[in-house]
């Protein structure tokens, strides 16, 4: 077996592109019609930072993860796994991409 390589289950979808929970945090802010500048008041975030964590700009952090549960009455689990998640697809989607990458250049 050769060594370095990374071998992927076939359950294992890598997508093609990671969805950052800011999106989800955005879409539920619409669903439920609040303004993202008296959201971040609310919960004690500026809004600068709340619009960086919308756009993608800012990860959830635990503690940020604690505000959105508070302010939302959705899990800070969920957000939690929501980050995770993202990261874990940003690695397999690098890991894919350097494969990938290495392939074309041994053809």
């Amino acid at each position: 077996m050769e060594t370095g390589k990374k071998y992927y289950l076939l359950n294992d979808v890598v997508p093609l592109y990671a969805l950052h929970p800011g999106g989800t945090l955005l879409e539920v802010l619409r669903e439920r019609k609040i303004k993202h500048k008296d959201f971040a008041h609310s919960i004690g975030m500026q809004p600068s930072h709340l619009s960086a964590l919308i756009n993608g700009k800012r990860n959830i952090t635990p503690a940020i993860a604690d505000k959105l549960e508070k302010g939302l009455g959705i899990s800070a689990t969920f957000w939690n796994n929501l980050q995770k998640l993202y990261e874990l697809d940003l690695q397999r989607i690098k890991e894919r991409d350097k494969l990938n990458y290495e392939g074309r250049g041994r053809r």
